[in-house]
């Protein structure tokens, strides 16, 4: 959905970066002539433009591997000057974008000079920030009023770009044991303030 964010979960390993990273991809890369939109998530795409992803985990080769892997020459020269995928890895590592002053969490000036790039993108449609917790200078098993805030400012984030804003997360290992959808709930690590502040969350698990 269009300006909401949402925490996005799954264990390590399962494809998590890789189905974020192919989402932005599909956003970026609309083809007039095609007849049908692309799909990702089970859904159709059905808006195009911008997309954002800010990941802690791969270095800047890596990130070109498997944007290659995404697409073919033409599909990736439609995607040019619309995918931003900044390798964080490369650059000193992830920027705190929130962190703690006094025994308060509070968003840092790297989180706003990030909203204002975003904002600075034309026709931005995606924002994904994966995963959050090395962005974050904060527990977010224990924090509570911390988890809010730092959804609060995705929801802020999303609002001010009309962007969906996706913050990707980790299941603990129970997840193996996973029968329902309210057992996907529980394996995703964190305070309930966490989701209890998202719009929604997208879970993989075995």
């Amino acid at each position: 959905p269009a300006a909401v964010s949402g925490i996005f979960a799954s264990l390590g390993g399962v494809g998590k970066s890789f189905t974020l990273l192919d989402l932005a991809f599909k956003v970026t890369r609309f083809d007039s002539e095609a007849w049908t939109s692309p799909r990702a998530l089970g859904g159709e795409i059905v808006r195009f433009g911008s997309a954002v992803v800010l990941s802690a985990e791969d270095s800047r080769d890596e990130l070109h591997r498997r944007v290659q892997a995404l697409g073919d020459d033409e599909t990736l020269k439609r995607a040019t000057g619309r995918l931003f995928v900044p390798p964080v890895v490369d650059l000193g590592g992830a920027p705190t974008l929130m962190n703690s002053q006094f025994g308060e969490a509070n968003m840092t000036p790297a989180w706003f000079d990030f909203v204002d790039q975003c904002t600075a993108i034309p026709d931005r449609q995606l924002v994904i920030i994966d995963p959050l917790q090395p962005f974050i200078s904060i527990d977010l098993n224990s924090d509570s009023t911390a988890a809010a805030r730092l959804m609060a400012a995705l929801s802020s984030l999303a609002s001010e770009t009309g962007a969906t804003v996706i913050g990707s997360h980790h299941m603990r290992k129970a997840s193996f044991e996973i029968k329902s959808i309210w057992q996907a709930r529980e394996a995703v690590r964190g305070v309930a303030s966490l989701l209890d502040q998202a719009r929604w969350c997208y879970t993989f698990w075995y």
